[in-house]
């Protein structure tokens, strides 16, 4: 260390700010030592983590981001060879939003030690936010990669050999497109994660020199700045199951206006060869009406559920499209069988070129695609919901369809003569999503018109469905008050038979559920939920009931309630996610009631504890979603090396009665909770937060063990137990989550 009077004041005074806790003062004078005396770095960087850390943690109590990312962009600057400031400088930009960056963070930390756990465990938190889990199938989906590779090949024979990839991700298209003896290459990627991610694959497959890449929208690129000149091709790959995707046709018409090289005004169409071409050209749209139990009961929510009437259409799951109506599509096709009108299920061709298709239909044996379903909502049939078909009605369709989205209705059914079916042709264009549904009820109460709006996702629509959950919580819960109040009754020895005891109810259950509502109908005294869903249709539920208005909606975390005093008998929490892995928190949220906020000597959880259950399975298919799988899917090309950087070790929302798959073990018992159990030692209750559990089992086939799905039984109360396994009974609202073997 360099002895001078300067470096060695401000290293004391670092010294003493770490130790007076002094983190912001400590961290000016180690940055100032760092800059002033690189070859000290190594032997500061102790210091500066722990006064960074420490600091960061100040900035983001009192609001003050825009100093957190000062400092994450001076850590970064220090020490850009650092495992650990780039492992905390990427936590700490997941917390402000910054998933791009934090990616690129993890990634850099994982090159520097490939054996890191923090670093891939971050960079999985992540990667379902940056890196779609379709990004697998595509690339493991070889119909599809020789199908483009093809139909890049004959437009560049064919003089279209000045390329543009619009959204290129890694890459692979851009790399075809050279192979095929393009004259020049351009590639142009939004997303930060995917620009780096395709930068690494084209040197990986020493294309680097060759293809030009752009971190940039298409539509905000420029000719002579972004590009030194019109292309004559441009391919893309920016659609999904619906066909519209992310903004293809608003994309193609800016490339056509802008990026694209366009015949001479002087002469007609007949006289010139097209000079510019795009992959794909067009598609030809499919749509059936299907019946589906499953979608029923993800979009629509059933007008009683335990005795409780809900809302008239009480509430419309999923996604609404908006769109300006620029095309009417009007299809009316004849009903082949008898049942419910639930979903148009919609599929297309994609025409990449005049000989060359790609189908996403459900025959299909493309592994990428799947369709797109537009639930159909209980504006038509009868007060239940339900619309039901004969075989020979005539149904009729109604689509809309522009450069921002697709939209499909069903607009009814008349009994008519058979017609052939239907098909229309389209392109793809861009879907803006909304996952914000109104139901849009009016009801009807004291000459006063109310109108209720409920925002509901698709899981946990099937949650409210889910008839046996709710009648099982309904009985449990229902029992759990009264038995609670009959204890502290005989407990108290009030010699008053006609007093009850006090039960008050804490509902930590995460979105829309009846529990609450099945409490204060069980003569609860007090509930108090923490996440409320949405407070009107609570009310609404109460109100239209004529339930006991006893629920309060209370603060977010469970410290707050705690410094508030009050104690509480009763714990209904969800446990399980309808995706089927744990909810995030739980199991601490479940062990800080029972030690600060439950009565000691009478209380209750709901559930009560839980059995974990597991089999070693072999199924391709899932595999195949996880990670790509090897170079012959990619056609030779060096890919799945870094896209598997984003593989997820954990798959949720698994349905284990569709997912093909063989078994390699029977199911097995691996361990249980039991949420009740009884301590001497208060410190104790935090064994519940570690359970280990190793078992053997018996290989009852042959195979290769890619993935270990698991699933629960709830003890819901003593000796009522409810599964996980979406097989268990009808109507179940829960999937399974598989650990996925690397």
């Amino acid at each position: 260390m360099q002895e001078n009077s300067s470096y060695s004041q401000h290293f004391h005074a670092a010294k003493s700010c770490l130790y007076r806790e002094k983190y912001g003062d400590a961290l000016a004078h180690l940055v100032f030592l760092a800059n002033m005396e690189p070859s000290s770095k190594e032997a500061l960087e102790i210091d500066f983590i722990l006064a960074l850390r420490k600091w960061l943690e100040i900035l983001e109590s009192r609001g003050e981001l825009d100093k957190m990312i000062i400092c994450l962009r001076e850590a970064l600057k220090l020490y850009p060879q650092s495992e650990i400031v780039l492992i905390n400088t990427g936590a700490n930009l997941v917390k402000l939003g910054f998933t791009d960056e934090a990616a690129s963070c993890f990634r850099r930390a994982l090159h520097l030690n490939p054996t890191s756990i923090r670093a891939k465990e971050n960079l999985e938190n992540v990667a379902n936010l940056l890196v779609e889990r379709w990004h697998f199938r595509m690339l493991n989906d070889k119909k599809r990669n020789v199908a483009y590779k093809q139909a890049i090949a004959k437009a560049i024979g064919q003089g279209h050999d000045v390329v543009l990839d619009i959204g290129s991700g890694t890459g692979i298209l851009s790399m075809f497109a050279v192979q095929s003896g393009a004259k020049e290459v351009y590639a142009c990627e939004m997303s930060k994660t995917m620009f780096e991610m395709g930068q690494d694959v084209l040197r990986a497959n020493k294309m680097e020199k060759f293809v030009h890449t752009v971190h940039k929208k298409s539509t905000e690129m420029t000719v002579g700045k972004d590009i030194p000149k019109q292309v004559s091709l441009v391919v893309t790959e920016t659609l999904d199951c619906g066909l519209l995707g992310e903004g293809i046709l608003t994309t193609i018409e800016h490339a056509w206006c802008n990026l694209l090289i366009l015949p001479p005004e002087e002469k007609s169409e007949s006289d010139v060869k097209p000079i510019s071409k795009v992959i794909p050209g067009g598609a030809v749209l499919y749509a059936m009406v299907i019946m589906c139990d499953d979608i029923r009961n993800q979009t629509r929510c059933k007008p009683t559920m335990r005795e409780l009437k809900m809302l008239p259409e009480c509430s419309i799951g999923g996604e609404l499209i908006s769109l300006n109506k620029d095309r009417d599509l009007k299809i009316e096709i004849t009903a082949t069988h008898h049942g419910q009108a639930d979903a148009v299920a919609v599929w297309f061709d994609l025409l990449l070129d005049e000989d060359i298709t790609l189908s996403t239909g459900p025959k299909d044996d493309s592994l990428c695609w799947e369709q797109a379903i537009f639930p159909i909502f209980a504006s038509y049939g009868d007060s239940s919901g339900k619309l039901a078909v004969s075989k020979g009605d005539l149904l009729s369709l109604q689509g809309e369809l522009s450069k921002d989205c697709l939209r499909f209705n069903f607009c009814g059914s008349n009994t008519t003569e058979p017609v052939f079916e239907s098909k229309v042709s389209g392109v793809p264009s861009e879907r803006e999503r909304q996952t914000s549904i109104s139901m849009n009820p009016l009801i009807e109460r004291k000459n006063v018109i109310e109108e209720i709006v409920a925002v509901i996702p698709p899981s946990y629509m099937r949650r409210l469905n889910d008839a046996s959950l709710n009648s099982l919580y309904d009985e449990v819960i229902s029992g759990a008050v009264n038995s609670l109040k009959l204890k502290q009754h005989l407990g108290s020895g009030n010699e008053n038979p006609s007093k009850d005891g006090v039960c008050n109810v804490l509902d930590i259950t995460n979105g829309p559920a009846l529990f609450s509502h099945f409490a204060a109908r069980g003569k609860a005294d007090h509930v108090l939920i923490l996440n409320p869903h949405n407070t009107d249709w609570i009310e609404h539920i109460l109100r239209t009931n004529h339930l006991p208005d006893v629920i309060e909606k209370g603060p977010k975390k469970l410290e707050e309630i705690a410094r508030e005093g009050r104690k509480w008998n009763l714990l209904v929490s969800d446990t399980v996610e309808p995706s089927g892995v744990l909810c995030q928190q739980v199991m601490e949220d479940i062990v800080f009631s029972r030690g600060c906020l439950l009565t000691p000597r009478n209380f209750q959880t709901l559930p009560m504890g839980f059995t974990l259950y597991c089999m070693c399975i072999e199924s391709p298919f899932l595999f195949a979603n996880c990670c790509v799988l090897d170079q012959d899917r990619t056609l030779g090309l060096e890919i799945g090396h870094f896209v598997n950087d984003f593989q997820v070790t954990t798959q949720i929302d698994i349905d284990l009665t569709t997912l093909p798959f063989s078994s390699i073990t029977n199911h097995t018992e691996l361990f249980s909770v039991n949420f009740m159990e009884q301590f001497d030692d208060e410190n104790k209750l935090l064994s519940l937060l570690e359970t280990h559990s190793e078992k053997r089992v018996k290989v009852s086939k042959s195979g290769r063990i890619q993935a270990i799905p698991y699933w629960f039984a709830l003890h819901i109360g003593h000796q009522l137990s409810l599964s996980t396994y979406s097989g268990d009974y009808p109507e179940s609202h829960w999937r399974q989550a598989a650990i996925v073997l690397k």
